[in-house]
């Protein structure tokens, strides 16, 4: 199953209300879908896709910089430093549109989508 194949059958069963976790992998997945998409679009799709990715780590950017926001402080530092990144590279796929330039921003939405989707390992007591 291709990446393109695996963020659609997951954006189909998706239920439509989910805990936080599941909302924010569910828009990971749907932005790197639109992405993945886009390399095969027109060039209204490929840039639509880019400023919506932006704008899902614009909003990461803000939640993560609140103050109500309770990671850790290194956890905040690692996402706000990935954004920064993902701006760059956003900026740099915009000006020099190139089709490859989104591979590294579909790879980064899927893995936090599938970080985010992903269940605790039972502890050692608690296995059979």
């Amino acid at each position: 199953m291709t990446h393109t194949e695996a963020i659609k059958a997951y954006c189909k069963t998706q239920a439509k209300t989910g805990s936080p976790r599941e909302i924010e992998a569910a828009a990971f997945f749907r932005a790197a879908r639109s992405l993945s998409e886009a390399k095969r679009g027109d060039s209204e799709k490929y840039i639509s896709a880019l400023k919506t990715n932006r704008l899902l780590w614009t909003l990461i950017q803000v939640s993560v910089s609140g103050p109500e926001n309770q990671l850790p402080p290194e956890v905040k530092s690692n996402i706000l430093g990935l954004s920064i990144f993902i701006d760059k590279q956003t900026s740099l796929a915009l000006t020099e549109p190139d089709p490859d330039l989104l591979e590294v921003l579909i790879f980064i939405d899927l893995e936090l989508a599938r970080g985010l989707t992903a269940r605790p390992a039972a502890s050692a007591k608690g296995a059979p």
